[in-house]
């Protein structure tokens, strides 16, 4: 595997562990030690999605996931995965899982 990918590697590790933390284009690129246009680049080569994209689905599949298996409210579900929003919480949701 080429050295650009372990490093896309590492910073899907890092999105991981601060998934709900916000976290900016500027930070993980930072953390991969490109700039954020070459960062989109390669990220996107690597795992076939922008890097945006990549975190929104991952808390996305995490409120799925507080929908089934919890009784919490829609509301403290979109908190939950960082959303501030409930509107926009309930567009992001119903566009990729409705």
């Amino acid at each position: 595997m080429e050295r650009k990918y372990l490093e896309i590697d590492k910073v899907i590790e890092y999105i991981k562990q601060h998934i709900y933390e916000p976290i900016s284009l500027t930070e993980l690129a930072r953390y991969a030690a490109y700039s954020p246009y070459h960062f989109i680049r390669i990220f996107k080569e690597r795992m076939g999605v922008p890097p945006q994209y990549y975190v929104s689905t991952l808390r996305l599949q995490h409120a799925k996931d507080l929908l089934i298996h919890t009784n919490l409210s829609v509301r403290d579900i979109s908190l939950e995965v960082g959303q501030s929003s409930l509107g926009t919480f309930t567009t992001r949701f119903t566009n990729e899982w409705g």
